[in-house]
Order: C-alpha cells, then structure tokens, then sequence
C-alpha cells in the first residue's frame, strides 16, 4: 500500500490499544511516584491566575501548568488529598503518553507503513518511554512528547494526504491545528520554533507553492497570535512582556563551561574572576550579582543576561563550536531514567518526604514489572544509537534499482531534520543534558517507522525480480 491509501482502525489495532493502554497503567500502578517535582513545572499552575508583579518567573506559565491544573481539579472534585493527586498525576500521566503512542501509530498508518510493523514500532516506543519512567516524575518532557506526537501525525496527514484529492477546508483545518499545537509547544519550549522551516518546505515539496502560501497564512499568524497572547497574559501577571523570565539564566548555561574563552574581554570579568576563580564550573544559581562591583543592584537573571548577550554576540564563533561539540557528545546518548531522578530540598518537596512514594500495587508485581522495564531499558540504551543511526543511512543513501515512494523520503527527511535539529537547537542554548532528546522522541519512532518501511519495500521489490527473473530463466 502506498501512502494515501486507507487507513482506518482494524479490530487488531483496537486490541492492541487496549493491551498497550493496559500496559502503561500497569506502569502507573506498580512503580514508585517521584514526588519532588524539580524545575517548577509543577509549581507552575498555582500562577496561571494572579498578579505578582515583578515575581520570578523562571518556568514558563505553559502547558504543564494546564495539565496539572487540571489535574489538581480533578483531585479536589474528587476529594482527594496532596499525596493521592500525585498518584491520580502519575496514572494521568500515563494516560497522557498512551495518547502520545496512539498519535504516533495513526502517523505511522497515514504513511501506509504496514500494520505490524506500526505495532512492533509503537510496541517499542511504549517500552523505552516506559522504561525511563517519566511518567512518574513531574518534569515537561511527557507533555512535550504529546505535542510533538501530534505535529509529527498531522505533519504524517499533510505528506500521505497529498496524493489524494483534499479539500481546501480540510487542508485549512489541519494547518489551523497544527498551528495550535506549534504554538502551545513553543511557549513551554521555544525550540519548537526551528520546525517551521522543514514543515514549509515540506508543504512547498507535497501541496506546491500556492498551497503551501495558503497552509503558512494561517499557520504563521494564527502561532504568532497565541504566543502574544501568552506574552499579554504574562504582562498582567508579572508585570513585565515576556514568556519567561530566565532567558539570561538558560543562557549561561550554555556559555559558563568556556566563560573564559567568551568573557575574558568583557569590562567585568577581572571582578568575575575574582568573585569566582573558577568561573567556567559556576552554574547561575551560584553566580550572585553582589559580589560584582558595578552590579550590585542587578538582579541575577538581568546580571547574566546581560554577560550572556554580549559573549554570543562578540563571540558567536567559539558559541557555536561548543553547541556542536555538545550536540555531537549527545545526539546518540540513549534517553534517561528521568523518573528517577530527585533531590530533598524544600522546594521542589510539598509532602516533606525524603523518599518516594510508595508504588499503589505491591510486591511482587512492581518487583517484577521493575526487572522488567530495567531490562527493556537497557536494551534500547544499547539499541539507541542505532535508532538514529540507521535511519540516517537509509534517507541519505538510496537504495540502487529500487523506486521508493516520494512520500517516504519526504517524510523521513522531515522527521530526520526535525529530531536533529531540536536536539542542537536545545544544547546550543542550554547545558548538555541528555534528557533534552526526551521531547522529540516521536519523530525519532516515525523515522524508525519510516526507515523500517522503505527497507521492507525494498526487500520485497528485490525478492520480486529475483522470482521473475527465476521464472524467465526456467522458460
């Protein structure tokens, strides 16, 4: 089947949905529940509504905030306490990537990749992200990956749509979503924003260049507005027109290990260097602003912002060669046991706990279901780089005497750039963090997909003239 030809759910996909939405409550139930939410993503949604004028606002007020909003509504209607709404968050959260898994799955089928094959991939999605067990911690990365499920399905409809006649209204419809996606996915993460680039292309390559105009009338304008619309929203909350407030801080990050090498002209840095000797080992939370004559009354955010500008923009050369030496030691890093990960400190700890929560569903399943997601993660960690490898291989080096569908090729080439480049995009203005491959973890699964689909076409068209030539020879 060529991409554009039906795809609609067969009893088999329902089964294996139950059984995969099965398996990732089991997941929820039988596995400890990070309750030191870090990063403030959690905290994030007691600010939705309010005024806190010049407050910090380091995490952005984004779609985490909503989603754990709204699950704090749950848990009071309900009638729940503190400690089961972290519960009720994490089986959420659960929920949350199963829809992710499903978006990924209608992506894969909109692009006619073979039944099993969408299953065997989905399959080993859900044990990886399973396996890092996200979903019982409190970060963005599960909602971003939902976000980003969805552009890679909608951008999945756009490609395997093209062949067929669509309405101009429908065509509309889905660019008008996709802009709703893009939008809330860059307020959380502005890194989104680079995507725009390959899905033009892709619209010029798949609906020509008077549709593509059409697609990006609406997409532009419509993002652009639900961004200032969160910027308008931040200036009566805060008082200041902004999506966040740490900027400065996140970019620090991404200068502080060669501070040196990118300050060392600045008209500050012999006090800098006096405060702190060893400036390139200085994340932003240990540089205060006081200890620098002349900043005395910056605040830490306006203080670093201002050191981080001026290095890019006087050294952009040695900023960019970092990125990429970052990106590099990165990209093939096999994704984190984020759920894992906690630190006690009163902040990020609203049950006083100095543990975990206990899993809702004892021994010996949780031990069992454990060894379980211990082993499936060592695997694909050893699997990983291959995972991007290979794909890699099959868009850049074509397969000879073997016509693969155009649509294939667009579509791996678009999910390729897409991972590729939100992934440099994220360590070039941050610090190398692996967990930063957690959102675009879903155009990794569509270029697996993909990849697995163009090589099984092409085994089965070689087989094809190996078995005609056979009968031509017998003749």
């Amino acid at each position: 089947m060529r991409p554009g030809g039906c795809t609609l759910p067969r009893r088999a996909d329902y089964v294996f949905f139950a059984i995969l939405l099965g398996l990732c409550l089991l997941t929820a139930v039988t596995q400890a529940v990070n309750c030191f939410p870090d990063d403030g993503w959690f905290q994030s949604q007691y600010r939705i509504f309010g005024h806190w004028p010049g407050a910090d606002n380091y995490t952005p007020i984004a779609a985490p905030a909503f989603f754990y909003a709204a699950t704090h509504g749950l848990a009071a209607l309900l009638s729940l306490n503190l400690v089961q709404e972290f519960y009720l968050a994490s089986v959420l959260q659960c929920g949350l990537l199963f829809c992710s898994l499903a978006l990924i799955h209608h992506g894969l089928r909109q692009l006619a990749v073979g039944p099993v094959l969408a299953r065997v991939v989905v399959s080993c999605t859900a044990a990886y992200l399973a396996a890092t067990l996200l979903t019982q911690a409190f970060w963005s990365e599960n909602i971003m990956i939902f976000l980003m499920a969805a552009v890679a399905c909608l951008v999945a409809r756009i490609i395997g749509s093209a062949s067929l006649p669509t309405p101009r209204h429908v065509l509309l419809t889905h660019a008008m979503v996709l802009a709703l996606v893009l939008s809330v996915a860059m307020i959380t993460r502005v890194v989104p924003l680079i995507l725009l680039v390959p899905l033009a292309l892709v619209l010029v390559h798949r609906r020509g260049l008077g549709g593509a105009l059409r697609c990006l009338a609406i997409i532009i304008p419509a993002t652009g507005l639900v961004v200032v619309m969160a910027v308008l929203a931040n200036s009566v909350r805060f008082e200041r027109m902004e999506l966040s407030n740490s900027t400065g801080r996140h970019l620090w990050q991404s200068i502080y290990p060669i501070a040196p090498q990118m300050l060392h002209d600045h008209p500050a840095y012999p006090a800098l260097v006096a405060a702190y000797p060893e400036l390139h080992k200085q994340d932003w939370w240990a540089i205060v602003p006081q200890k620098i004559p002349g900043f005395e009354h910056h605040s830490q955010e306006s203080f670093l912002r201002e050191l981080s500008l001026w290095a890019v923009k006087h050294h952009p050369g040695p900023w960019l060669h970092f990125g990429g030496e970052k990106f590099l030691s990165m990209v093939l890093k096999p994704l984190p046991r984020i759920g894992l990960w906690y630190r006690v400190d009163p902040a990020t700890n609203p049950l006083d706990r100095t543990t975990p929560l206990p899993p809702l569903v004892g021994e010996p399943l949780s031990g069992a279901w454990r060894a379980l997601l211990d082993r499936a993660h060592a695997a694909f960690s050893t699997a990983h780089p291959a995972l991007v490898l290979v794909p890699l291989l099959v868009l850049l080096v074509p397969l000879p005497h073997v016509r693969t569908p155009p649509a294939w090729r667009v579509a791996l080439a678009f999910y390729s750039v897409a991972f590729l480049s939100c992934i440099y995009v994220s360590l070039q203005i941050e610090v190398a963090l692996d967990r930063y491959t957690f959102p675009y973890a879903p155009f990794l699964a569509m270029m697996a997909g993909v990849a697995a689909q163009i090589t099984a076409h092409a085994v089965r068209t070689h087989r094809s003239r190996q078995t005609a030539a056979g009968v031509a020879a017998s003749r």
